[in-house]
């Protein structure tokens, strides 16, 4: 019986460490999706999504851009900071029926890239 207890213990411990990785996360992506709505230009309302979810709200979005204003979408990636070898890449590379997923994927990981350093940096 002890093991068990041990093993329960283990158990609440993790799950605890996930609950709370998981509301890291969802935070994370609000941010990320609060920089992503003003370099847009365009509201973003996160309740309860999940990455999945942004990238399939911000597909179209980027669709479009590519589809009707693409040197808009290079300064958004630009002052993004995409980087100009992997947006040449992914644009490249990646099949016209998912690029603009593609690269959605890439703008919501960039920013939360960015505000993980900002975080590691500035002690938050």
């Amino acid at each position: 019986m002890e093991s068990w207890g041990l093993i329960h213990f283990d158990y609440i411990r993790v799950v605890s460490a996930l609950y709370t990785m998981e509301n890291e996360n969802r935070e994370l992506l609000k941010e990320a999706a609060g920089l992503i709505s003003s370099d847009l230009q365009t509201p973003i309302s996160m309740q309860d999504w999940d990455e999945e979810a942004l990238v399939r709200y911000l597909t179209p979005l980027v669709r479009g851009m590519l589809d009707r204003d693409f040197n808009r979408f290079l300064q958004i990636c630009y002052r993004i900071d995409l980087g100009e070898k992997k947006l040449k890449t992914i644009l490249a590379e990646a099949p016209p029926e998912t690029l603009a997923e593609t690269l959605a994927r890439e703008l919501v990981a960039r920013q939360v890239q960015k505000i993980l350093l900002r975080r590691k940096y500035s002690g938050h």
